[in-house]
């Protein structure tokens, strides 16, 4: 009876191995404890995401808005500097060339490993014939000059001015990247609209399970020796 109990726990142990994986969480946000710079659809405020960790490329306007009943939500669109400008907001990890940043391995985020992009997003001003709104998880060198074919994105272009959207990018860490953005990118054709609203964000690291094979192989090892063990005792 005691041997079964053994065995029994070993079994779920080895189950476990299989269904758990090492997530960490790096960065949560719901804009919640932020200041309010702006008021309703209208908002302005360069850069008020910057307090959340947010890098503002090519003038990107930001603001922090409310729906009137205390839900806050961070704003982003295009600075309409010229017909075809683009800009981007973005939550960034990793060293650049010119001494910014910390190493990814200081944060986990290790080549192998994968990442996972969550956020929530509603279409503040429809965009216009020609521009992009994209979500987007990128992978670069320190200098930017080498853009990994890992990265992903998804289109906004067409969603709802209503309701929220919840949407999930994942990728896996490549060798070499030395520096991961995960953003709203925005680009403008002929000044047209183009902003949304972003709320929930959160951006986690899982590092791989053991390859089954070899899981395998450690567990039915244990097994046999706890096996044989209490054959001997008995």
């Amino acid at each position: 009876m005691k041997m079964k109990k053994v065995l029994m726990s070993l079994m779920v142990a080895f189950v476990g191995l299989f269904a758990t994986s090492n997530a960490t969480v790096l960065y949560t946000q719901d804009f919640q404890n932020g200041t309010l710079t702006g008021s309703g659809v209208g908002g302005t405020g360069v850069q008020s995401l910057a307090q959340f960790g947010y890098s503002v490329y090519n003038g990107a306007n930001t603001a922090i808005e409310s729906d009137g009943n205390g839900n806050y939500y961070g704003k982003a669109w295009n600075s309409y500097w010229w017909s075809t400008a683009d800009s981007a907001i973005n939550v960034q990890y990793g060293a650049d060339a010119w001494g910014g940043g910390s190493a990814l391995s200081t944060y986990g985020l290790l080549a192998g490993n994968t990442v996972t992009y969550g956020i929530d997003t509603k279409i503040a001003d429809a965009v216009g014939a020609g521009g992009t709104l994209a979500l987007t998880l990128r992978f670069f060198t320190a200098d930017f000059g080498y853009f990994f074919p890992e990265s992903t994105s998804v289109s906004l272009v067409g969603e709802s001015t209503t309701d929220w959207t919840r949407h999930t990018l994942s990728a896996v860490i490549p060798v070499n990247a030395q520096i991961i953005q995960f953003g709203l990118f925005n680009q403008i054709n002929n000044w047209s609209a183009g902003a949304a609203f972003i709320d929930n964000v959160q951006i986690a690291v899982t590092s791989p399970v053991p390859e089954p094979s070899v899981a395998s192989l450690l567990a039915f090892g244990a097994l046999g020796l706890v096996a044989t063990r209490l054959r001997r005792r008995s």
